[in-house]
């Protein structure tokens, strides 16, 4: 799962959600742009190379609709090497072991989203 925003939250992308099947069950006979976000998948539901590239080419589009120059903060995992040249994105790599410190998302926000995602999920599976 990935959340892109900007710090105030005035600027944000639908969610991105990589999954391991390429028709999940778990969305019906909607697909994720459907459910208002974009559905990724390979066989280990992990951020590859590709996929995040493609992410970033959303990215730079919306920015550049927008007038806006992004600078985007990132971990250093190795899906995120892109070398790729964006016109309105700038990437920022944190030193090692400082994502849970210094990015916001990753200090509470992507896991409170998870806790109630699997709460609605575990109320519909009971009829709730």
């Amino acid at each position: 799962m990935a959340f892109i925003a900007n710090s105030d939250d005035s600027w944000k992308l639908k969610p991105f959600i990589i999954g391991e099947y390429p028709k999940s069950r778990c969305f019906g006979k909607k697909n994720g742009p459907e459910h208002s976000f974009q559905y990724y998948h390979n066989d280990k539901s992990w951020m590859t190379g590709a996929i995040f590239r493609d992410i970033c080419k959303i990215i730079d589009r919306r920015a550049r609709n927008l007038g806006r120059k992004i600078l985007v903060l990132l971990d250093n995992a190795a899906c995120h090497n892109t070398h790729d040249n964006y016109t309105n994105v700038e990437f920022l790599y944190l030193p090692p072991n400082t994502t849970s410190y210094l990015q916001p998302l990753d200090a509470g926000i992507i896991q409170e989203f998870k806790v109630k995602y699997r709460h609605q999920r575990y109320c519909c599976i009971l009829g709730n």
